[in-house]
């Protein structure tokens, strides 16, 4: 598997790794100098969850995400894993599904080192 690199910094922001659009400027001296931030825009993170290839088309298995979140050197995985309590999700042939759009947010909430907003939980 292919890990993706940690950050494209510009200037005191970051570029997206895929469409190499500008996604927002370094917030905290931490994240400026490399240690955590954003990977891909949104819409590019976005394509790469819900078009990574799943055993069931309804989201992720435990193995498949915890997969998924390894190739991020830069993520947190005490707030990806905060992000992912209290979710709703299914079992299916006795394996949880969690739901793509929660392995969305839990990924978005790692890479930004932060807890999901109140408008972001459901």
């Amino acid at each position: 598997m292919k890990k993706f690199k940690p950050l494209v910094k510009m200037d005191g922001g970051f570029l997206c790794r895929k469409c190499r659009v500008i996604i927002r400027p370094a917030y905290t001296k931490q994240e400026a100098q490399g240690e955590t931030g954003p990977v891909f825009c949104d819409k590019c993170l976005s394509d790469l969850v819900y078009k990574y290839p799943t055993k069931n088309q309804i989201g992720f298995t435990g193995k498949e995400y915890m997969k998924l979140a390894s190739k991020f050197s830069t993520l947190n995985k005490t707030q990806f894993e905060n992000a992912l309590k209290g979710i709703t999700c299914q079992m299916i042939n006795g394996e949880f599904v969690i739901y793509h759009c929660d392995i969305l947010l839990a990924l978005q909430c790692g890479l930004e080192n932060r807890k999901p907003t109140g408008y972001e939980w459901d």
